[in-house]
């Protein structure tokens, strides 16, 4: 979706992501023309260190990061967003619990311009079984943009 709004070929993607969800990124990516990079994580300070990269250009579609990060660590920056958006890509955050979101800002108020989540633990609590409950959001102007695939599933 990142790669047809903006016309680029990039993403690149915090290792702080969980590492199940970079290889489905990189298994859908390795055969579409588009490049996949990752970028380090500072621990003890828990930022991406998108500013240090010399790879964000303007090849970049899109900058992927995961909020609560895999090291469970909550953070609501808006560093990556504006680093992304000065480079005319995209930022998506994936929300790895949607409970979190009570303490944290909004992905859309901290600048995402795609949000993806999991609500596991929410669905689980009340339900009592594993359940997993999938979000995807965007921006209104990038609505129909969504691939039809989703659309179709989700209406």
């Amino acid at each position: 979706m990142a790669e047809r709004i903006t016309g680029r070929t990039k993403i690149v993607a915090s290792d702080a992501v969980h590492p199940e969800y970079m290889d489905v990124v990189h298994t859908y990516v390795q055969h579409a023309g588009i490049e996949f990079q990752r970028v380090a994580f500072d621990s003890v300070a828990g930022v991406t260190l998108i500013d240090s990269i010399d790879g964000l250009d303007e090849k970049t579609a899109a900058v992927v990061v995961q909020s609560p990060i895999f090291w469970d660590v909550l953070r609501t920056s808006t560093l990556s967003a504006d680093r992304a958006h000065a480079l005319g890509a995209l930022l998506i955050v994936v929300v790895t619990e949607a409970i979190s979101l009570g303490l944290l800002r909004a992905p859309g108020a901290c600048g995402a311009d795609i949000v993806v989540a999991k609500a596991s633990l929410l669905v689980s609590l009340f339900l009592l079984e594993v359940l997993t409950l999938a979000l995807f959001a965007t921006k209104d102007k990038y609505a129909r943009q969504i691939p039809g695939r989703l659309v179709g599933e989700a209406f």
